[in-house]
């Protein structure tokens, strides 16, 4: 290869006497038992590491990814892949001559996700060459024949028999090397960990109001998970669901009573669940997702925040995001043509959003029962702000009237507003004692919760959804179906 002939200034600046000729950094013939640097005090299993960059190899593999990101830049697309398979050898043979113990696990650990993340530059160099078709970015007339695709994939002149040949081959040699593929265990692991496990059973009791809400998901969720033999052919429930409205009101608790009520896996997934800095690995995660939920189905699968994963498209947006959204639309499609008419083989999608009128029309004919989750009425406040003054350690002293006109001054307020609400009127009582006070007064013995503190909070926590926001969920209701 031509163009690393500027590594022989680095070789002469080495101190240590090590003596790597300047023919090893044009080659990948990288020696399996390269060996540590010798200090004055010796490393093994008993003494401290000394730190990477005391290794030769170690620089000289950096020296490499630094040639080849530049070879790459220019459009050099085989000279890029084979100075990146030589820093590959020479870090895989270093790995493989560390100790095995736990004084050089954290060398070990660092120098596998080194390892990982160039192998995932070489691939898409590897990926770039072949679309491309030809050597160093240039498109050949014709079609390249047989032979000459067998050639580019040859192992390279005077590679060592004992390190991997290729980008392929040391992928091969270390799991932990691996590049991302459709099925892959470190996919599988990142879908497994948004699964809900552990948590406190959470019931529609648990929530409350929203009495037509909970009814309409008995009649699309839960029922037909229960009883699949009644809910089929033209009964089947719809495979998707959007629940819409202002934040703070319950539409992830809802999410998490109906996997409870019927008793399925629970996948809490976020944009960060999907998205990825690697190209195309977006897609794979959302069909791993698919795939892990139907092993592990009856499944429901909870999109929060939606509207930032499933904006309108348009001419300026990015390729990434669009591949991604047209990846989990397929996905969406295939839950319909796949579908089972047995209940244990159903997966379900639930997705949220606060935006419902910034999602693109391609996603909302996929969503085919939409719900509306509005603010809390009188009824729910009261019994709400009741079940929160309930709590362990907390006296009050307001009596109904004092309730009533309570509830009467938080029209408007969220669930989650209330809950700011009484937690700031709570600490009230405290902020009438001194520090000396709070440290030794028991906790049945603080003053009350009244009236006069409560009218404090309402001055300083204000209702969080405006009513040109209200009156929009209004009106963006009336243009879709009724889902009640």
């Amino acid at each position: 290869m031509q163009g690393l002939g500027l590594n022989k200034r680095e070789d002469e600046q080495r101190s240590d006497g090590a003596t790597t000729s300047s023919a090893a950094s044009h080659s990948v013939a990288a020696s399996p038992s390269i060996a540590a640097p010798q200090p004055s005090t010796t490393s093994t299993s008993s003494s401290r590491p000394v730190p990477l960059s005391s290794y030769p190899p170690w620089n000289e593999s950096l020296r490499h990814f630094d040639r080849a990101s530049s070879l790459a830049a220019s459009n050099h697309l085989s000279d890029s892949l084979s100075t990146y398979d030589t820093g590959l050898q020479l870090l895989m043979a270093l790995l493989k001559s560390l100790p095995k113990d736990e004084a050089h696990a954290q060398q070990r650990q660092e120098l596998r996700q080194v390892i990982d993340r160039y192998m995932t530059k070489a691939e898409e160099v590897k990926r770039r060459r072949d679309k491309m078709g030809g050597k160093n970015g240039v498109v050949p007339a014709t079609k390249p024949s047989a032979s000459r695709i067998a050639q580019s994939k040859r192992p390279l002149r005077n590679a060592s028999s004992a390190a991997s040949s290729s980008v392929s081959t040391a992928a091969a040699a270390s799991s932990a090397v691996a590049a991302p593929r459709p099925g892959d265990p470190h996919l599988r692991a990142a879908i497994e960990s948004e699964i809900l496990t552990g948590a406190p059973r959470v019931t529609f009791d648990d929530i409350v109001g929203l009495e037509t809400v909970k009814e309409a998901l008995r009649e699309m969720v839960i029922l037909p998970a229960l009883r699949p033999d009644l809910f089929s052919g033209v009964r089947a429930p719809p495979k998707g669901l959007l629940m819409f409205g202002p934040p703070g009101n319950g539409k992830t608790l809802i999410a998490k009573a109906c996997a409870s009520e019927c008793r399925a896996t629970f996948f809490s997934i976020s944009a960060a669940s999907l998205v990825s800095k690697h190209l195309g690995e977006g897609e794979k995660l959302v069909r791993t997702l698919f795939t892990v939920a139907r092993e592990k189905a009856p499944s429901l699968i909870f999109l929060d925040e939606i509207d930032s994963l499933m904006g309108r498209r348009g001419d300026g947006e990015h390729e990434a995001s669009r591949r991604l959204k047209t990846e989990l639309l397929i996905a969406l499609d295939g839950l319909s043509s796949n579908s089972s008419e047995n209940g244990n083989a159903r997966v379900m999608v639930i997705a949220a959003t606060n935006l419902p009128e910034s999602l693109d029309d391609a996603f909302m004919r996929r969503m085919t029962r939409r719900i509306y989750v509005p603010l809390p009425d009188a009824a729910a406040r009261r019994t709400l702000l009741v079940k929160l003054l309930s709590g362990p350690s907390i006296l009050h002293a307001l009596s109904d009237a004092d309730m009533d006109d309570l509830v009467s001054h938080t029209a408007g307020y969220s669930n989650s507003d209330l809950t700011a609400l009484v937690a700031d009127a709570a600490m009230g009582p405290l902020r009438g004692l001194s520090a000396q006070q709070i440290l030794h007064t028991p906790a049945d013995q603080l003053p009350p919760i009244s009236m006069k503190h409560f009218h404090t909070a309402l001055t300083k926590i204000r209702p969080s959804v405006s009513k040109q926001r209200l009156e929009a969920y209004d009106k963006w209701q009336k243009q879709q179906e009724s889902a009640r």
